[in-house]
């Protein structure tokens, strides 16, 4: 349970456990993304946090956005916007708050609670969410980690995600 696995984005074979079960706090996994600086941001859901993780050890760096921050409750799913901030979905109380890019520090709402149509269900919130990230002209990933275009040979199960690193995503999230 809330664990990231790693596969090789060329041939699709299994490398490791890129982070285990509980690592750096992490109740659950779901939907991490690759950050500007090249590491790994997981929201975090049963503990109210989303942890930056170093992208290619696993090793867990910090809370980048501890639990409560802006009102957050149930992280569910982030992204980095166009201007470099951190998006992240709450399933709590179906809101969208923007963080800073570089601190974590809470910048506003970016979604008030229960508008906008996002409803408190873990779907919809992660339809909302690749929604933005097409207004943002980034890949949409679909659950499971991989973008639509490209599915995943080995689809996470249930409480594990799958990340697989591709030079084109960190040359897009450079720009």
């Amino acid at each position: 349970f809330g664990q990231v696995l790693r596969y090789d984005a060329e041939s699709g074979d299994f490398v490791d456990v890129l982070i285990p079960p509980g690592a750096g706090g992490n109740t659950s996994a779901c939907c991490p993304v690759i950050g500007p600086d090249g590491d790994l941001y997981l929201p975090s859901s049963l503990n109210g946090r989303v942890n930056r993780h170093d992208a290619e050890s696993g090793e867990f760096i910090e809370a980048f956005v501890p639990a409560g921050s802006g009102g957050l409750t149930e992280p569910l799913v982030a992204i980095f916007g166009p201007d470099k901030h951190l998006y992240v979905g709450d399933n709590g109380d179906a809101s969208i708050r923007r963080y800073h890019g570089r601190t974590g520090k809470f910048i506003d709402e970016f979604v008030a609670p229960g508008s906008g149509g996002l409803g408190n269900l873990v779907t919809q919130s992660i339809r909302r969410l690749h929604r933005l990230r097409r207004l943002f002209g980034l890949a949409t990933p679909e659950p499971g980690g991989q973008p639509a275009e490209e599915p995943s040979p080995h689809p996470a199960q249930p409480h594990q995600v799958v990340v697989q690193r591709r030079e084109r995503h960190d040359e897009q999230n450079r720009a």
